[in-house]
């Protein structure tokens, strides 16, 4: 949907007569329960070949508030197709205009069709005016209130509005036009974030019910955002606003500034566009969600920015929801004033108690539509906290939607995890629930209510913050943000045939980063040392600074126990390129790859970002193209900085188990981008087996010795009921013995040469019993993966593992789902793992499916496939249900690189020294 087009507003003003009838929840009377027209002729018009048409709209009176004139938006489709303007000022591109309660024109005759609406408050209509030449015609317009969220306290308002963007304006503007849009559009308060108007005397539009103020978005560099900072007691001064864009971090002063201040910082746009990070794309957001202090506020406006909210939510940012219009009024193609916008509460209407509220958090967000969210826990509201008293104490989640439109979804998210979604099919009117919460005892937590109807307008709250009764202590996790893009253009907007990479990266002040490669092909192309200082060309701040030419330089901050890097370096050859931190404690968090193709003509930006923390992962890749390279001429002029052409992106989230992926699947510019190889573990397949006797001890040692962290090993049941390791039904293939398997004594089993028959070298080597088994690997630090072969011995298999005192360190892993369910049932502190390797059926749902039913009838969560099954949409889909992937048997290096690319956490082979090569050389 192209927002800035106006077409959402088309679809909110061709209701026509909308019958509403649950009205039960408003405060005003039931009846009539439809906004009305009526006509009444006038007498002849002053031409022969015109009409003249009057509209008058006003409210439909109450017991409680008598009828008022109401501003309002309009739309006229006049017989011929085209849109009337009877302001004079210009119409936007779908036909839209404003007035203050009444408008008259003179029109063709025969039938016109009107569209009236005066914000969410009231039910549109849309209605045909039936014109007869000679003649003037009064429509008078009553519009019906719904609901009232000012009853209620909750007060709307646009922090983001460019009255005149532009210096030359297709549609008419003055501040007087700005208010009465917003007015029109049913808002409280707007603000003007900068103009080619002059913003003097604005407070004189003010109204008791509206008030008009003044703060200019700042742009204090690339990679960094914009952000608009209401409320402040005295603007910035020039030279402060210049003095913010030097040096990294620059929202980490504006916010110091704004406090000082009494305004709130507000990070705007954050995704415009969604494929390129170094002007719009709020860059620094992701720093200070790690750092742990963002902007008060942040504004949303789909599934994208949502989800990077979430994430910042889950790394402890306590940061209010907001949302914005960016509306450019002298342009034709664009929002109006409250066609997104943030709702504050506030005991009283005026504009410092609004800004309070943003500052707190009390707020919820909309794109304009006739839709109100609400949310309260144990009688907390967004922006408080609750504190459990007592771990027994329940605690409730109060769910509250107002919506004029039928209800597509009312959704619960609680740490980043869509916990419930409540059946709302087609219902309108008012909607309440309630649903039982837990709260995480050891991670940041909090909830949030997400509600969206059948016209694709939503409601978003702030979160209400949750606090167990006594929290866990734990060790401070490691938190990141890593952005990466390569590009050609300037620090502003102008193009240069050179490219750079621009590398960001941050980790939270717990740790201290030690060194930055950036690599190509899987090699340290730099490496950037706290040890080698900083460079710094021209006293510009690498990356961030607003002006100038790029240059070679990278920056630690702070100098002493740095946990900030950013860097421009040059790039000029074609192949896969990456970022990798390295802490003082020797963790290392690396990015995904992205292909800088040296060969494109075109200019073109390349980009990647990732939020990451305990239990949450947000990433995003981007790709777009511009002027071809030869064509860019010095001094450059032109708005040439958007990348605008073959765009393409794609957002992949993680919190918890639950995973969703957003964005175009384009495998063309998809191949653009691959995950960093996953360090996957080494699950040593029967021990060695590539060099020792399977299912031996010195198969076994030989695994540990080549430094595996799991070792597998099948087993079965003796005659006399001792579990022994032996993969086959019968003897004859791995030991001098004879018949089957399960038919043998212990003793028997024992005195049996089970190793000669892979070489001389091990004649004489015995079959092991699970307990021996055990006893050996306790001793290490290799974890055993025992596979049932023979079914109904799984309590066997668990007393001897009770006996060994190991029941939180293995896992048991099996093709027959029964013997994991009583393994589960026996013990569920033990791992399990479903084995599966036969031919799927159908497409990736259904083979996902077919997959997570066998889990299920296995109880466990994680499924180990044959390495022949995955398909990257399998197992995307796989871990969008919360599945865990293993795999085997893997035995060569492509394919253990591909399936580590592919996320796989665990790979067994007969080749653990050959895999852990292969890790090595990808992670390296």
């Amino acid at each position: 949907m192209n927002t800035r087009s106006g077409l959402p507003l088309i679809a909110l003003l061709t209701i026509s007569f909308f019958t509403h009838p649950l009205l039960a929840q408003a405060t005003l009377p039931a009846q009539p329960t439809t906004s009305t027209v009526t006509f009444k002729h006038l007498g002849p018009s002053n031409s022969p070949k015109t009409t003249h048409l009057t509209v008058t709209v006003s409210s439909i009176p109450s017991s409680a508030l008598p009828t008022r004139p109401l501003p309002f938006r309009a739309i006229i489709k006049q017989p011929s197709g085209k849109f009337a303007d009877p302001t004079g000022l210009g119409l936007y591109a779908d036909g839209r205009f404003f007035a203050d309660s009444k408008f008259s024109i003179n029109l063709l005759p025969g039938e016109s069709k009107i569209a009236i609406a005066a914000g969410p408050n009231f039910i549109p209509i849309t209605f045909t005016a039936k014109l007869t030449a000679g003649k003037k015609t009064l429509a008078n317009v009553q519009l019906l209130q719904w609901f009232s969220p000012e009853s209620r306290g909750w007060y709307s308002g646009d922090n983001h509005v460019h009255a005149q963007h532009d210096r030359h304006a297709a549609v008419k503007t003055s501040n007087a036009y700005t208010a009465l849009q917003a007015r029109a559009n049913g808002l409280s308060y707007i603000t003007e974030a900068g103009s080619k108007l002059t913003p003097k005397d604005i407070h004189k539009l003010d109204r008791p019910d509206f008030l008009f103020r003044y703060a200019p978005e700042l742009r204090p560099g690339p990679f960094v955002g914009h952000v608009n900072t209401p409320g402040l007691n005295k603007s910035f001064t020039y030279a402060e606003q210049r003095a913010f864009e030097t040096g990294p971090l620059p929202v980490q002063r504006i916010i110091n500034a704004a406090n000082k201040r009494n305004g709130v910082v507000i990070h705007t746009h954050p995704m415009t566009p969604r494929h390129i990070l170094h002007w719009m794309g709020a860059g620094e957001f992701y720093s200070d969600a790690v750092i742990g202090r963002t902007a008060h506020a942040f504004d949303t406006d789909q599934r994208a920015t949502d989800e990077l909210y979430f994430a910042a939510l889950n790394l402890g940012a306590k940061v209010a929801v907001s949302s914005y219009t960016d509306a450019a009024l002298g342009r034709t193609r664009t929002l109006s004033p409250g066609d997104r916008r943030v709702y504050s509460y506030a005991t009283r209407f005026n504009y410092k108690s609004i800004i309070s509220a943003i500052r707190t958090g009390r707020t919820f967000a909309t794109n304009g539509g006739p839709i109100f969210a609400f949310l309260n826990v144990n009688a907390k509201t967004p922006g408080h906290t609750v504190t459990q008293s007592n771990p027994a104490e329940p605690i409730t989640a109060n769910v509250e939607v107002h919506s004029l439109l039928p209800l597509r979804s009312v959704e619960l998210y609680q740490r980043g995890v869509r916990i419930k979604t409540f059946n709302v099919q087609n219902k309108k009117g008012k909607f309440t629930a309630t649903f039982p919460i837990k709260i995480h005892p050891t991670l940041p937590d909090w909830i949030l209510l997400r509600a969206e109807n059948t016209s694709g307008k939503w409601a978003i709250t702030s979160p209400v913050y949750l606090k167990p009764a006594s929290s866990l202590t734990a060790p401070s996790p490691l938190k990141s943000a890593v952005i990466l893009e390569i590009s050609n253009h300037t620090r502003f907007i102008h193009l240069r045939k050179q490219f750079f990479a621009h590398l960001i990266a941050t980790i939270n002040p717990d740790y201290q980063i030690a060194h930055i490669d950036l690599i190509k092909d899987n090699q340290t192309l730099k490496r950037f040392s706290m040890l080698n200082g900083n460079h710094i060309q021209n006293n510009l701040t690498p990356v961030t600074h607003l002006r100038g030419d790029y240059a070679p330089g990278w920056l630690f901050h702070p100098s002493k126990k740095p946990y900030h890097f950013q860097a421009d370096f040059p790039i000029s050859k074609t192949g896969w390129y990456a970022l990798r931190i390295t802490t003082t404690t020797g963790k290392t968090i690396r990015s995904d790859e992205i292909h800088f193709n040296a060969k494109n003509p075109n200019s073109h930006a390349v980009s990647f970002a990732q939020l990451t923390g305990p239990q949450t992962s947000f990433r995003i890749h981007g790709y777009g193209e511009e002027m071809k390279i030869t064509n860019i001429k010095f001094p450059f002029k032109g708005d040439h900085w958007w990348y605008p052409k073959n765009t393409y992106y794609q957002i992949q989230t993680r919190f918890h188990s639950q995973r969703r992926a957003l964005g175009p699947t384009n495998p063309k510019h998809a191949a653009r981008f691959r995950r960093a190889a996953f360090p996957s573990k080494i699950i040593a397949h029967r021990g060695f087996s590539a060099i020792a006797p399977e299912n031996t001890l010195a198969a076994i040692k030989a695994a540990v010795k080549a430094g595996s962290e799991f070792c597998e090993f099948d087993v079965y049941a003796s005659k006399d009921s001792h579990i022994i390791l032996m993969h086959d039904k019968t003897l004859k293939r791995t030991t001098n013995g004879k018949g089957k398997t399960t038919s043998a004594t212990l003793a028997y089993l024992q005195s049996l040469d089970a190793g000669s028959w892979k070489s001389k070298k091990y004649a004489g080597e015995k079959i092991p019993t699970l307990a021996q088994t055990l006893a050996y690997l306790k001793t290490t630090v290799t974890v055993p993966v025992i596979e049932i072969k023979q079914a109904g011995i799984a309590a066997k298999v668990a007393r001897d593992i009770h006996k060994a005192k190991l029941n939180n360190k293995v896992v048991v892993i099996s093709f027959v789902a029964n013997e994991l369910k009583t393994i589960h049932n026996l013990d569920p502190s033990i791992k399990t793992a479903f084995l599966y390797g036969e031919k799927l059926k159908g497409k990736t749902w259904d083979q996902a499916q077919f997959l997570t039913n066998l889990a299920r009838r296995a109880n466990t969560r994680t499924l180990n496939l044959k390495h022949n099954l995955l398909t990257p949409p399998l197992i995307r889909e796989l871990k969008s249900r919360g599945y865990n992937i293993w795999t085997y048997t893997v035995n060569d290096q492509p394919t253990m690189q591909k399936l580590m690319r592919l996320g796989i956490t665990h790979i067994t082979t007969d080749r653990p020294d050959l895999l852990k090569k292969s890790r090595d050389l990808l992670t390296r």
